[in-house]
């Protein structure tokens, strides 16, 4: 049986005939973005690491698991940068911290994830083998290519976002969502950290609509303070110091109807449900039972109420646990 909400998000995308178009940059492991509606949309995956991308091909990823049925799939071995070209690609020890940018060594020796022995640098950038890359703009790929008016992008390239998004100028007006990955702590040389990127996005007429923070985002100098309960992107580590996370930024300024419902649909996937409803309301001509199916459905039901509940008591019984522990700390 399909979710009411999910139905109800289908059934709008049938009726006006909208078509999504995902684009996925740093797309190691498969596109996953969408994956409730991935009938209707197009996806484009980047990936220039050529082993990486030899994997995509294959379907053979360390994800280990299939991506969704879009409805159509194809992947690129190109990085995306501020200008085309050649340019070094430092492949590291961990795949997922290859990236355009070398680290800067003064990190070394601080800054662990969790309980690591070794150091975020040390564990992850160190030691990088430089390849050289074919680099391509986001504007240039789109007009060459025809593609369509971007409705959700994601850009996750180890610290290189900005130049990203400093290559997608044009691209960038018709984009509905982004989800990009916004850098805290300079740990690759040259690298533009949050308030920069965010800058760039609002001046392009973006507004920030939240963070995600994973606990792979978080570390540490010294862990002086052992985290007991299980961690989660749900309940991260309250201690650590944010290291990186991703932002979810929305386009303010869109005006033709088919995208801003494709941007209302791109928000509900990701359960953003209160945003993607006011603009619905406010900048789209949906209206009716369909409208009110989607606002009264968006709790999920009973299941999600349950899991809130359950979200509510472990959260009470953490900051129960907090006071009394700062009350015999006091005594």
């Amino acid at each position: 049986m399909i979710p009411p909400l999910r139905n109800g998000v289908h059934q709008l995308l049938r009726k006006r005939a909208v078509a999504l178009t995902l684009v996925d940059v740093g797309a190691r492991n498969g596109v996953f973005e969408l994956a409730d509606v991935a009938e209707f949309v197009d996806a484009y995956g980047f990936e220039p690491n050529p082993a990486e991308y030899a994997k995509l091909l294959s379907g053979d990823t360390d994800a280990g698991v299939p991506t969704p049925p879009y409805r159509s799939l194809a992947y690129y071995p190109l990085a995306m940068g501020s200008n085309p070209g050649r340019s070094s690609f430092y492949v590291t020890r961990s795949p997922g911290a290859a990236g355009m940018l070398e680290a800067r060594p003064q990190y070394a020796g601080t800054l662990r994830i969790g309980g690591a022995a070794e150091s975020v640098l040390d564990l992850h950038i160190g030691d990088p083998v430089a390849i050289d890359v074919d680099v391509t703009t986001l504007d240039l790929f789109s007009r060459e290519h025809g593609l369509p008016d971007v409705d959700y992008l994601k850009i996750d390239v180890e610290g290189f976002e900005y130049n990203v998004l400093l290559g997608a100028a044009a691209t960038l007006r018709g984009v509905g969502v982004v989800r990009v990955e916004v850098s805290f702590v300079p740990l690759r040389q040259g690298q533009h950290l949050f308030s920069e990127v965010d800058l760039l996005l609002r001046e392009s007429g973006f507004e920030l609509l939240r963070y995600e923070i994973d606990q792979a985002g978080i570390g540490y100098r010294v862990r002086t303070i052992p985290i007991e309960r299980p961690l989660s992107p749900r309940f991260p580590d309250p201690y650590g110091r944010v290291l990186f996370a991703d932002a979810i930024y929305v386009n303010a300024e869109l005006e033709e109807e088919e995208r801003v419902i494709a941007q209302a649909t791109c928000l509900i996937e990701r359960n953003f449900l209160d945003e993607a409803l006011w603009i619905l309301r406010e900048k789209t001509s949906v209206r009716g039972p369909l409208l009110d199916a989607l606002a009264t459905l968006g709790t999920g039901g009973r299941a999600h109420e349950i899991e809130r509940l359950g979200y509510r008591v472990v959260d009470a019984l953490v900051i129960n646990a907090a006071q009394l522990a700062r009350r015999i700390a006091r005594r």
